[in-house]
């Protein structure tokens, strides 16, 4: 709570500041002191929230961004977080650092200095046309190649030649859809896909041929979604013809067009003149007042909390500001996005991308994949590594997340998809053991497992960090315990040292097929109790480390299986443990056996010395199908 001496000091303060706020310069003579950045630290956000200051009350608006335009949708209030309040000489306003939403300053509306008046009021459900076409033609007048639309008519004839690239789009004057005219400038639409009931209207193979005969929509016009009959009417308004909607220019019920698409997703954004995003509302039906769009669209205007801005590779322009064209950097006050593509790309950055995405709330199950598949493509390419169902192939790395303590949504599986992989569960993933860290230098690897997967239709592929190459028939398992530690005493597993493809159920992904290193502990409830936590113990009762139980279908006070997936070494430079000393072991997954295949159900990090009070059998060498 404020302190009772919290009050307004000194002649020339406003009688309503409080102390804190009486600090900040709210003059222009003052403000020229400043230069073209300052700060000031208000004190915890408890403080702020109490106050009944009215540049308190101006922070406290601001302050968490219930935007969906944050990079941290999920983040909440915590009484004791620092606020500082900044203050920006290109937007001629003060911002609570990325903890506030898109485009929210606090300006000065009336000043006798011209030059701080740069806020302008704006009426929530109108937005004037004429100020986009502005920012637009700006844009495209003098900003010259960098926000330029990207060249890939290379990439786009290969696409069409093995039946990959699909293009059609809506005719905003014709109002149906159409197969790509030649050479034409288009705009897409991203908008959260959400919606409440069966009876939205979207392209299937049913109802492709009406649906590109001309007025179509005109007469279904009461079944198309908000957001997208909105921005229909926005496309028409700014001057263009053609709209791109992945919902209504892709077969949704052609599974092979489907993916297809899905795996060039970024190019349909990447080859838009101009991509209109949808940033408010919670589903489709929510109107025009998400994120691979911000890297691969040059140019997008966004809608988000009753208002519009625009953005493309060099200026931002808010529709409440007098200013036209703010320097682009603004954005990383907003967005993980710059920081995800940063050089140099590796393994640290898919992470970072896979939490933006998974802390977002998506309606269907294949949503996150979805969403994500562009993305993960242009960062796959930027990595020179390839992706195998959501996952880095430097899978031991990849294979090591566990769930993100701070996110609140269940711990369930979705069925369908692979549990080894972030996108078989209903959390955040996170990777903090993966990543690179400053106190410390980490090494991984597997050299002892050869990695295969055996695809829907039956084919046999290789995975390595040089790629995935498809094989002529089954792999056969080279033995290689010998790779793994010399002096741990292995045991053969009963069930063989292949695995047997024969009897798995049909699967609608990619399973993961090896050979390696199984322990068997018993769990038990963590003590003292952390929701999830549970405890691991060898032989003699010995305890072999903590871990992150995943789903509830495994009995707790039982032995169970781990398997080992990677290996890793520590080299501390600083911090609680004396430089230079290392630290050797590896991760394992929780094995849940069903027939021929196995699921995994948590992660734990295991010792090296550890390893030999795995109880009976003991350290067992066997072929393990991950599902």
């Amino acid at each position: 709570m404020p302190e009772e001496d919290e009050k307004p000091q000194g002649a020339n303060t406003p009688a309503s500041l409080c102390e804190r706020c009486s600090r900040v310069p709210l003059t222009s003579e003052k403000l020229k002191d400043v230069g073209s950045e300052g700060s000031w630290f208000l004190g915890a956000y408890c403080l702020i929230k109490a106050s009944n200051c009215p540049l308190c009350e101006l922070v406290e608006s601001i302050c968490y961004a219930k935007s969906q335009m944050s990079w941290d949708p999920l983040r909440k209030p915590r009484d004791r977080d620092p606020i500082h309040l900044f203050w920006s000489e290109d937007t001629c306003g003060f911002y609570v650092d990325e903890l506030s939403p898109v485009g929210s300053f606090i300006c000065f509306a009336e000043s006798e200095d011209s030059s701080l008046k740069r806020a302008k009021a704006v009426l929530p459900d109108w937005i004037d046309p004429s100020v986009c076409k502005e920012w637009l033609e700006i844009c495209e007048s003098t900003h010259g190649p960098e926000c330029s639309l990207n060249d890939f008519d290379g990439k786009r004839s290969r696409m069409k030649n093995d039946g990959s690239y699909v293009l059609r789009l809506i005719d905003v004057e014709a109002l149906c859809v159409i197969n790509e005219p030649d050479a034409c400038h288009y705009c897409a639409l991203s908008y959260v896909w959400g919606y409440p009931g069966d009876g939205r209207l979207v392209l299937k193979r049913s109802n492709k041929a009406a649906l590109m005969k001309p007025q179509s929509l005109y007469n279904l016009w009461n079944l198309i979604p908000k957001t997208i009959s909105s921005a229909i009417s926005w496309v028409r308004a700014l001057g263009f013809r053609y709209l791109w909607v992945d919902s209504f220019c892709i077969v949704q019920d052609d599974e092979k067009e489907l993916q297809n698409c899905i795996e060039v997703m970024d190019a349909y954004y990447s080859k838009a003149f101009l991509t209109i995003v949808a940033a408010s509302g919670t589903d489709a039906y929510a109107g025009l007042p998400e994120m691979q769009e911000q890297l691969c669209s040059n140019r997008k205007l966004i809608f988000v909390d009753q208002q519009v801005y625009f953005r493309c590779q060099k200026m931002t322009c808010y529709e409440n500001m007098h200013t036209i064209g703010l320097p682009g950097i603004l954005d990383s006050h907003y967005s993980l996005i710059p920081f995800i593509f940063e050089k140099p790309v590796d393994f640290d950055n898919f992470t970072y991308l896979i939490m933006y995405y998974t802390r977002r709330n998506m309606t269907h199950q294949s949503d996150y994949l979805r969403a994500c598949s562009g993305m993960l493509r242009k960062l796959s390419e930027l990595m020179e590594v390839s992706i195998f169902e959501g996952l880095s192939v430097e899978l031991e790395r990849s294979l090591i997340f566990t769930r993100d303590e701070t996110d609140s949504k269940p711990s369930l599986r979705k069925t369908g998809f692979p549990s080894f992989s972030w996108i078989g569960w209903q959390y955040a993933p996170d990777w903090f053991e993966a990543e690179s860290t400053t106190d410390r230098r980490k090494c991984f690897d597997c050299d002892w497992i050869k990695w295969y997967s055996r695809s829907p239709d039956s084919r046999f592929w290789e995975l390595d960090k040089q790629g995935i190459r498809a094989l002529s028939g089954a792999p056969k398992f080279d033995d290689c315990r010998h790779m793994i530690d010399k002096k741990m005493t292995l045991h053969s597993s009963s069930t063989g040292t292949e695995p047997r493809y024969d009897e798995l159920p049909p699967l609608g992904f990619h399973p993961l097929c090896f050979s390696t290193v199984s322990i068997f502990l018993k769990i038990a409830k963590s003590s003292p109790p952390r929701d999830e936590f549970h405890d691991t113990f060898g032989i003699h009762k010995s305890p072999c480390g903590k871990f992150m139980l995943e789903a509830q279908d495994v009995c707790v006070d039982d032995v169970q299986e781990f398997a080992l997936v990677s290996r890793y070494e520590t080299t501390w430079e600083d911090g609680a443990y004396p430089q230079g000393q290392v630290e050797k072991g590896y991760f394992a997954l929780l094995l849940k056996t069903n027939g021929p295949l196995v699921e995994r159900r948590g992660r734990l990090k295991i010792r090296k010395d550890d390893i030999a009070k795995s109880l009976p059998p003991g350290p067992t060498w066997r072929s393990i199908i991950l599902g």
